[in-house]
C-alpha cells in the first residue's frame, strides 16, 4: 500500500434539508482556492490528508470503465433522440403530410 498526502480547501454554504425543512450548513472539499462564492459557498480554510491507495489499484482501469460507461450513456441518449426523430417522421407520414 502506498499513503499519499492528498491537499486542498473545505468550503461551506446553507442548504435547505428538504426532509425536515431546515437549513444547515454543507461542507465541500476542492483542490483550488479562490472559487467562486455564490457557487461554492464562502471558503473556510486548507486542509491535507493522507490517504492509503490500495495494492494493485489501476487508475487507468478505473478510467477506462468510467469512458465505456460513459459511451454507453451517450450512445443510448443518441438512440433515443434518433427514435424520437424517426416517432414523429413515421407519424408526420402516416397523416399523409409529404416530406419534400
Amino acid at each position: 500500500m502506498r499513503t499519499v498526502t492528498i491537499t486542498g480547501f473545505v468550503y461551506t454554504t446553507k442548504r435547505t434539508n428538504y426532509s425536515t425543512g431546515k437549513t444547515e450548513p454543507v461542507y465541500s472539499f476542492y483542490m483550488s482556492k479562490g472559487l467562486d462564492p455564490d457557487c461554492f459557498g464562502l471558503m473556510v480554510g486548507p486542509v491535507s490528508f493522507e490517504y492509503t491507495i490500495p495494492d494493485g489499484f489501476n487508475a487507468v482501469a478505473v478510467e477506462v470503465a468510467a469512458l465505456e460507461k460513459k459511451l454507453k450513456d451517450s450512445d443510448d441518449e443518441h438512440m433515443r433522440a434518433r427514435n424520437a426523430i424517426l416517432t414523429r417522421l413515421s407519424k408526420l407520414q402516416a397523416i399523409g403530410c409529404e416530406v419534400a
